[in-house]
């Protein structure tokens, strides 16, 4: 990979990283002066376009570490907005079937990524 793809690749995880954290705080603190003056609509579909960048420029760029890095964050975001007393308005919170459905559907990609990963070594073991 070129030098100027890897920065690229670096930009979009870390604009990626900014744009998931600032909409999950504004679903939780609405009222913040971040949800007020952001419109969420823009942000969603900014991190979907720094997803299908990273998804062009990077064949690998959802591996098996990326997804657990990505879900754990998820978790921890949740459980920092939770305890500084935010709400999630869409119900992306522990007690919500949102967050429930995405996580099954997460630990079936991962399972899925893992068993691929554990397939390939025992073919180029051979």
């Amino acid at each position: 990979m070129r030098d100027d793809e890897m920065k690229w690749i670096t930009v979009l995880n870390s604009l990626t990283l900014i744009l998931f954290t600032v909409l999950f705080f504004a679903d939780y603190f609405p009222k913040s002066i971040v949800a007020e003056t952001i419109p969420q609509g823009i942000l969603l579909l900014l991190l979907i376009g720094t997803l299908i960048g990273m998804g062009y420029l990077d064949k690998h760029a959802y591996s098996l570490k990326d997804q657990i890095i990505s879900f754990l964050y998820m978790i921890f975001l949740m459980s920092l907005f939770t305890f500084l007393g935010g709400k999630s308005q869409i119900g992306f919170s522990f007690d919500g079937y949102l967050f429930w459905f995405s996580s099954i559907i997460a630990f079936i990609n991962i399972y899925k990524e893992w068993k691929e990963m554990k397939q390939e070594k025992i073919i180029t073991a051979n």
